[in-house]
């Protein structure tokens, strides 16, 4: 054992000495000595010679990380300001009682468990980690083989993004139940949390807190609501309301790459932007159920068919013409790789819309009653193959039916070859010649 190891033990007054208790080897209680990871020697007072699972453990006024799955014969944590936080997909098991007067995070799909009897103080707090798109199979939980007494603060965070997991038509959103706290042996679960999230409070990329829910003995859960893109006040609607608040907030930062923008200032592909791309995630989600009262429970169409739609070039003025077929949109986007849209006055007076975007790289219109063709005038250059736009543009465009059309066709109307041109010039010559005779 170091010198320095002692130096610690005999200013937390303990022998260095190991000691048999029932059988097992125990090194009395192992406290916390620096702000660290779990398994780091130097986050303790003296260095775990012995198996973790053998150690009494307390945690004072320190931070500690359970990066790798931990374990522990006992656990507390007894200073209001300590914390451990287990990572995602880790586990903490004490084998025996798990005390909390600090603050004990669990993260996403991480659990701690204690053998015995679990307490949750009044100046404790549980923060849970949660898999927003995982409709309650992803959040961190605590878990005791008896008792579960809680009093102090629960959390619930956020962890994923929306956007990953929530494709067209495969809509994860509605209510639903977390488990944050289970008794999983033959105890059951006494008291409430004294702290908790407000009523319709936004946790995080679009996952509203609704209440806590104690009536099952064995778990305590939270229930929460996933709302769609687009809805970001969490009231089940996605309207003009949703889109005053998204714009008023956002300000100048619309169309930009910031950074710092969350779920209720647009950003619902979590990239903290509030862009055109979000727009498009809102719309094709929502379909027919924009506007409406509620979202929850519409009949969902048919995805639409790629293809449908086409983009009409012209090579002698490099006119782009957009045609629906009779499809009607909400929203279209035109990107150009290489940036060599221009924005034209006959251009820039379709996109006018308040979320209408136009540039070198993008043009973008949204329209709430619905579009249909739409000619954007001489927005290339002239001369274009039409592997030359195949290579350069990509469009996404958004039925008010719902859902988002990628793969959408192009014709070239192209400029005859001169070969060709002198040939018809001839056979026009030679008509006209006849026409006289």
């Amino acid at each position: 054992m170091g010198t320095d190891v002692l130096l610690r033990r005999q200013r937390a007054g303990r022998s260095a000495l190991p000691a048999v208790v029932d059988g097992q080897i125990k090194v009395g209680t192992l406290n916390s000595f620096a702000d660290g990871a779990w398994n780091d020697p130097s986050s303790w007072d003296f260095d775990p010679l012995h198996p973790e699972a053998n150690h009494d453990t307390v945690v004072g006024a320190h931070q500690i990380t359970v990066a790798a799955d931990g374990a522990a014969a006992s656990l507390s944590i007894d200073d209001s300001l300590g914390r451990i936080a287990v990572n995602a997909d880790r586990n903490l098991v004490v084998g025996e009682t798990l005390s909390v007067s600090g603050t004990l995070e669990i993260g996403s799909d991480a659990a701690a468990s204690a053998g015995t009897d679990a307490t949750i103080a009044g100046s404790g707090a549980l923060r849970i980690g949660v898999n927003g798109g995982q409709q309650g199979d992803g959040n961190g939980r605590l878990s005791a083989g008896g008792n579960v007494a809680i009093a102090g603060e629960v959390a619930l965070i956020v962890e994923d993004r929306f956007a990953d997991n929530a494709p067209n038509y495969d809509k994860p959103w509605g209510d639903y139940p977390l488990t944050v706290v289970e008794a999983t042996g033959a105890g059951a679960i006494s008291g409430t949390f004294a702290v908790k999230p407000a009523a319709g409070e936004h946790l995080g990329h679009g996952l509203f807190f609704q209440a806590m829910d104690y009536t099952d003995a064995k778990a305590a859960k939270a229930l929460v609501f996933q709302a769609i893109p687009g809805d970001v006040n969490g009231d089940r609607s996605f309207d003009f309301q949703d889109l005053i608040a998204m714009f008023s907030q956002s300000g100048p930062d619309y169309g930009k790459n910031v950074g710092d923008k969350t779920w209720p200032i647009g950003d619902f592909t979590g990239d903290g932007n509030f862009m055109f791309d979000d727009l498009i995630a809102a719309f094709s989600n929502a379909g027919p159920s924009y506007g409406q009262p509620t979202y929850l429970g519409t009949t969902e169409t048919e995805p639409p068919q790629d293809g449908e739609l086409r983009l009409i070039y012209d090579q002698a003025t490099g006119r782009l013409v957009l045609d629906t077929q009779g499809m009607e949109l909400f929203a279209l986007s035109i990107e150009s790789a290489a940036g060599q849209l221009q924005v034209t006055p006959e251009a820039a007076s379709l996109l006018h819309g308040f979320a209408d975007l136009a540039g070198e790289d993008l043009l973008f219109k949204l329209d709430l009653t619905g579009m249909g063709d739409l000619d954007f005038g001489n927005v290339l250059a002239t001369m274009l193959s039409h592997s030359d736009l195949t290579a350069d543009l990509s469009v996404t465009a958004v039925p008010v039916t719902g859902g988002t059309i990628e793969d959408v066709g192009f014709v070239v109307n192209a400029v005859p070859e001169p070969g060709t041109v002198l040939m018809l010039l001839c056979g026009l010559a030679a008509w006209l010649l006849r026409r006289r005779r």
